[in-house]
């Protein structure tokens, strides 16, 4: 038995396979797929394909606005192969500290900020990564669904793609050290100031924030790697770099436990080998973690 594919005109083919990963999709509503009881399914489930159940629900997202979370290749695939793609909801994040920490996805595990610039009504846009929905590929095709080209620069959307691989298949900390290192790190570095510091101007042109450690050991090192395009725009030279790391160092005095952050490694990106840095595993700031509410102001 073949799946009965919907025929397509060589345009509304072109058109379902034309997406690609971080484009925006507008609806008031969206025809999410709850039940694969479409035609393009019944081969996975037969019979019970054709029992008397919806197999869309339409839902509404605040913002009106989804970004598109599934890889190229997938998006390139024709729908007798690869029929869905998989969105995730656009909001508005409520904290001007939550939005920049979010940006290039080096600040959360969670949430990705987007650029305001030509998201009409929203003042911090940011993928939510924490929920997923699923649409058929087919809905592009509607009428009342607006497809925005995604609103990222090149490098930004590869950040993107690699922030989602991360955030799909990211290894968890031992609980200790998620309690007593990576979130009094990630604290120190998020501790909003009055005045823009030195520890906000690193976490701007911050990339990638890791620890390493040895199992019974209770000395950590910390690395933190800079993005030197941000670095620059930053404006983060050697003096402000050491005032953060020092500044980073005092906010942990007392907070690590038992555990001692011995280093604080910086390092441009073009300076860091990929040995050195596998040695540590990858954190996130995580602004939003629902287990610990938002970090305190």
């Amino acid at each position: 038995m073949t799946p009965a594919v919907p025929t397509l005109t060589p345009v509304e083919r072109d058109r379902t396979t034309s997406l690609h990963q971080g484009d925006l999709l507008r609806a008031s509503l969206l025809p999410l797929v709850t039940v694969p009881a479409t035609s393009v399914h019944q081969i996975e489930f037969g019979e019970a394909a054709d029992i008397d159940t919806p197999a869309t629900v339409e839902v509404e997202i605040e913002s009106g606005l989804v970004a598109v979370v599934s890889g190229d290749r997938d998006l390139g695939r024709g729908i007798g192969i690869e029929p869905t793609v998989v969105v995730a909801p656009v909001f508005s994040l409520e904290d001007d500290v939550l939005y920049r920490s979010a940006r290039n996805g080096s600040g959360s595990s969670r949430v990705f900020s987007l650029p305001a610039r030509g998201i009409k009504g929203i003042d911090r846009p940011a993928i939510d990564i924490r929920w997923l929905y699923t649409l058929e590929k087919t809905v592009v095709l509607s009428n009342v669904v607006e497809v925005l080209p995604c609103p990222l620069d090149q490098p930004t959307r590869d950040r993107l793609r690699l922030w989602l691989g991360r955030r799909l298949g990211r290894i968890n900390f031992p609980g200790d050290i998620q309690r007593h290192v990576v979130e009094p790190l990630a604290q120190a570095i998020l501790r909003p100031r009055k005045a823009v510091s030195e520890v906000e101007r690193l976490r701007e042109a911050a990339c990638w924030f890791g620890v390493r450690w040895t199992e019974g050991s209770v000395a950590v090192d910390a690395l933190v790697v800079l993005d030197p395009a941000l670095r620059t725009r930053a404006n983060l030279d050697e003096g402000a770099l050491r005032g953060a790391q020092g500044a980073i160092v005092q906010r942990l005095r007392g907070r690590t436990g038992s555990y001692t952050v011995n280093h604080l490694t910086v390092a441009d990106a073009d300076e860091i080998s990929l040995f050195d840095a596998q040695s540590y595993r990858q954190f996130f700031l995580d602004p939003l973690d629902p287990e610990d509410g938002e970090f305190s102001t």
